[in-house]
């Protein structure tokens, strides 16, 4: 999966982000900004809703995925999501009101009242 410059690199992110390896499991019970004991100090600076953002580090290697601040979701009533997006760096008012209007262009294609909830 990587030149034989990068192999150790590669070789490395395997197993920093197996599901399998002790940092793997941490990741999946972890939520942004716990602080649990036997979690190492976190690397990453949080981002504030409305804030803007931090000086962007430049990535070593592109091996997985970004991170996104947080998945957006448009759900129905009866709780059947209508669409969904990712919102890279805030889940700012502007944001939110981009994201429904791209999913309701018209005013008539809109619901007649529309909850948000920030509670994550």
């Amino acid at each position: 999966m990587a030149c034989t410059d990068h192999q150790g690199v590669w070789k490395k992110y395997k197993l920093d982000h197996s599901a399998g390896s002790l940092a793997g499991s941490k990741r999946m019970l972890n939520r942004q900004q716990e602080n649990l004991e036997w979690n190492p100090k976190d690397k990453h600076e949080f981002q504030p809703h409305d804030q803007p953002p931090a000086i962007v580090k430049k990535t070593k290697h592109y091996f997985g995925p970004a991170t996104f601040y947080c998945v957006e979701t448009i759900c129905n009533p009866c709780g059947v999501v209508e669409a969904w997006a990712k919102f890279a760096k805030s889940e700012s008012e502007s944001n939110i009101l981009a994201f429904i209007n791209k999913i309701y262009p018209t005013k008539e294609s809109r619901p007649d009242y529309i909850c948000i909830d920030k509670g994550c």
